[in-house]
C-alpha cells in the first residue's frame, strides 16, 4: 500500500515541496540526493501502513478480550491480507490514469521515428474526466473486497464479537481507501 500510495503523490503538486522538506531534513539539495530523499521518502510512505496496521492489530486485540504479544504479530500478519484488495484496486486505478490518458504518446513517438509527424493530437485515449469514475469504481471494489475479507477474517479469529476485532482494522481500511481517494480527486482537480 505504500508503494502505491508514493506513486500517486509522486503526481501531485505536493510532491515537489515533500521533495525539498525531505531534503532539508537531510540536510542534503534534494535534487542532487534525489535517490537517498526518494529511498527515505519510499521507506517512510511504507512504514505509515505498517505502523497503523500494528496499532489497529493492538487494539483490535484490546477489544476482543486479552493482548498477548505473539498473537498481536499474528494478527497483524493475518489481518495484513485483508490490504491486498485495496493496495490492488490503488495500483489498478493508478494504471488506468496513465494507460487512459497518456499512453498515445507511444505510438506517435514510434511515428516520429519513422518522420512522420501528426499533428492535433492528444496524448490520451481519454480525457481525464472520463478515467476518473472508473478509477473510483475500482477504488470502492478494491475497498469492499477489502472490508469483506478483514470481516472475514474477523469472524474467524476473533474471541467475542467479530465486529470488535473488525472495527480498528475497518477503520484502517477506511483511512487507506480516503488517502486513496484524496489523490486520485487531487490529481483530477490539479490537472483539469
Amino acid at each position: 500500500m505504500g508503494v502505491v500510495l508514493i506513486e500517486q503523490a509522486a503526481l501531485l503538486h505536493m510532491w515537489n515541496p515533500l521533495v525539498e522538506a525531505t531534503g532539508g531534513l537531510l540536510h542534503v539539495d534534494p535534487y542532487a540526493w534525489y535517490p537517498l530523499v526518494y529511498g527515505v521518502l519510499l521507506a517512510a510512505f511504507m512504514a505509515a501502513p505498517l505502523l497503523k496496521l500494528a496499532l489497529a492489530g493492538l487494539l483490535s486485540q484490546a477489544l476482543d478480550g486479552v493482548v498477548r504479544h505473539a498473537e498481536v504479530l499474528q494478527n497483524i500478519t493475518i489481518f495484513g491480507y485483508a490490504i491486498i484488495p485495496l493496495a490492488l484496486a490503488g495500483h489498478v486505478a493508478h494504471g488506468l490514469y496513465h494507460l487512459l490518458t497518456r499512453s498515445r504518446t507511444v505510438p506517435f513517438a514510434l511515428l516520429a521515428l519513422v518522420g512522420r509527424f501528426p499533428s492535433g493530437n492528444h496524448p490520451g485515449w481519454l480525457p481525464r474526466s472520463a478515467v476518473f469514475p472508473a478509477e473510483i469504481a475500482v477504488l470502492a471494489l478494491g475497498a469492499a473486497g477489502s472490508l469483506y475479507v478483514a470481516y472475514r477474517l474477523a469472524r474467524a479469529r476473533a474471541r467475542r464479537s467479530p465486529w470488535t476485532a473488525f472495527f480498528p482494522h475497518g477503520l484502517l481500511l477506511l483511512a487507506l481507501l480516503a488517502a486513496n481517494l484524496y489523490a486520485v480527486c487531487t490529481m483530477l482537480r490539479e490537472i483539469a
